[in-house]
């Protein structure tokens, strides 16, 4: 019998299966025209997921070789994941950051801002807004560290990474605004920026918004010309 599936599962399932046949068609217009003689995925994830009729987890059959995550950061080849070191927040007797996207998911918005855009004061779970805190905590001790070392930056050393990773574009944008700062609406048509939340990543400046946009992407195969088209657009309001 096939694994039951919620409806946001079955849906992110026709995601990727819709993504799958877009990579698969671009290969073959490719052969169409020059032929492909070859091919080699270097996938971060050479697994299957939920809901593709194979057990979660399996290697595809037509792994070749598995070089594996712990490998891979000693060799420098991916980004090396830090978490926090001081973690003493506890559930019962499990970490409250473990299972974080189970204790909070009934709380965000289940629709993208195509469907149903959200607005206003950004509102997190508290669970939320605590692990933001207690990984930037550990983030901030990082950065202030590369900050002053100036011939690490000579050197084009850059600053350590600050990843955040959302279900849509609707919680993304709300923990943008959490962490950079919103625009808050006031009487008489007047507004106010309050700043973000994480001062090395808060956006606002002179009493306005200074350093980040947000840009949604809804075609990750067209990402460029949105950034590209967006710069533009910015570029032509500041003159």
């Amino acid at each position: 019998m096939g694994e039951e599936l919620t409806g946001e599962e079955k849906a992110e399932a026709a995601q990727r299966e819709e993504e799958a046949r877009v990579w698969i068609s671009g290969i073959e217009a490719v052969k169409s025209k020059i032929g492909v003689k070859n091919i080699y995925d270097l996938s971060a994830t050479p697994f299957f997921l939920r809901g593709s009729g194979y057990p979660e987890g399996t290697l595809y059959p037509w792994v070749v070789s598995d070089f594996s995550l712990i490998d891979a950061i000693e060799a420098g080849i991916v980004k090396i994941p830090r978490v926090p070191v001081a973690d003493d927040s506890m559930q019962g007797d499990q970490p409250t950051y473990r299972d974080l996207w189970l204790r909070i998911r009934e709380d965000l918005p289940r629709k993208g801002r195509r469907t149903q855009p959200v607005g206003g004061e950004p509102k997190l779970p508290a669970e939320l807004q605590g692990a933001l805190h207690s990984l930037y905590s550990n983030y901030e001790k990082n950065y202030q560290r590369w900050d002053k070392h100036d011939e690490a930056k000579a050197r084009g050393i850059t600053p350590p990474v600050f990843i955040v990773v959302c279900n849509n574009c609707n919680v993304s944008k709300l923990v943008f605004d959490y962490i950079s700062g919103w625009e808050k609406e006031l009487p008489e048509n007047r507004s106010v920026v309050a700043p973000g939340a994480l001062s090395v990543f808060s956006n606002v400046k002179d009493g306005g918004f200074g350093r980040w946009a947000f840009v949604e992407i809804n075609d990750p195969w067209n990402a460029k010309n949105t950034i590209r088209s967006f710069v533009k657009r910015e570029s032509d309001d500041k003159r």
